[in-house]
């Protein structure tokens, strides 16, 4: 079985990831943040460390046959675009140096240049440097659309915002569409793409089978929590600064880089999983009920508003 190394290794797709790899009897060495608390050193080798350092990444890829890119910050304190570009460079270098045999970066349906979103740009410019691979090495790239599944931000995120608030917002008008992509069915593709000689030094769009945008999300969910909230629409900009002041995990929905997978509406054929993988990807319908069983429930309206009111109080 070939060696694998994953960054990002305790986010949502790296997590399930890792457990795939090794329920498949693979070898997994993981990058795993010093700050971040996690269970997979009890079942796999891990690397403890920052995806920009050097030495780290070196480490981290050596004798491995494969590296899966997934590492990057949500933490708006953090620079975010700067992580994903400059960690990316270290590990395509280190990965170079290493002779890894296929290097796989998970970038993002929409990602281009002239994105509005800096993660989008910063995506489109670790692309950039993924293909330089393509020069004595071997890469591919999946650029999936929003990834779903147990534990995820945007359906947490939603279904905290309809239990708490009285009045939902929505950015801008809510139409964009996305498409869903389980994120046991993403790890699949990595998977599948990683042994694929028709993928190599390849850009694949992967998106689910079902078409959704921001307001039929929201009803989608509140219909299964039984809860029908008026909504509230309202600029982008001003969406993202109440985030800034609602409690979490609500506040991390509201984000502007959550928020972009919204803003741009770019979506692929929905049979693009069966044709390019080979599988049936699950329906976001189907699934959603297991996504909402590990929500936590939401902070009631009163702790919601003193939480606001903290908020202000330190500005």
């Amino acid at each position: 079985m070939a060696r694998w190394a994953v960054t990002g290794a305790t986010g949502l797709v790296g997590s399930a990831l890792v457990r795939s790899l090794i329920q498949d009897g693979h070898a997994v060495r993981a990058l795993v943040h010093e700050t971040t608390s996690n269970s997979l050193t009890s079942i796999t080798e891990t690397v403890t460390g920052d995806v920009r350092d050097t030495s780290t990444i070196a480490r981290l890829v050596d004798g491995c046959d494969v590296v899966i890119h997934l590492a990057v910050s949500w933490d708006e304190s953090d620079e975010i675009a700067g992580i994903i570009v400059e960690g990316t460079r270290t590990v395509v270098d280190a990965s170079r140096r290493s002779g890894v045999g296929r290097v796989l970066f998970v970038s993002c349906l929409g990602a281009e240049a002239a994105a509005t979103s800096p993660y989008y740009r910063a995506k489109w410019e670790a692309e950039m440097l993924v293909r330089r691979l393509e020069d004595g090495g071997s890469y591919t790239i999946l650029r999936p659309s929003l990834i779903v599944g147990r534990g995820d931000p945007v359906t947490g995120g939603m279904s905290a915002m309809l239990r708490t608030l009285p009045v939902i917002p929505v950015p801008g008008r809510g139409l964009h569409r996305v498409q869903p992509v389980d994120v046991e069915d993403f790890c699949r593709c990595l998977m599948v793409a990683a042994e694929s000689g028709d993928l190599v030094n390849e850009s694949v769009s992967v998106g689910g089978p079902t078409f959704v945008t921001y307001r039929q999300l929201l009803d989608l969910i509140g219909g299964r929590l039984g809860l029908v909230k008026p909504k509230l629409l309202l600029p982008v900009s001003w969406t993202c600064r109440l985030g800034t002041i609602l409690p979490e995990p609500v506040g991390s929905l509201l984000s502007p880089y959550r928020l972009a997978a919204f803003a741009h509406g770019v979506v692929v054929s929905p049979g693009i999983i069966r044709r390019t993988f080979g599988f049936e990807p699950k329906s976001l319908v189907d699934e959603l009920p297991s996504y909402l069983a590990s929500t936590q429930p939401g902070m009631s309206l009163l702790a919601a508003f003193g939480h606001v009111l903290y908020k202000f109080e330190r500005r």
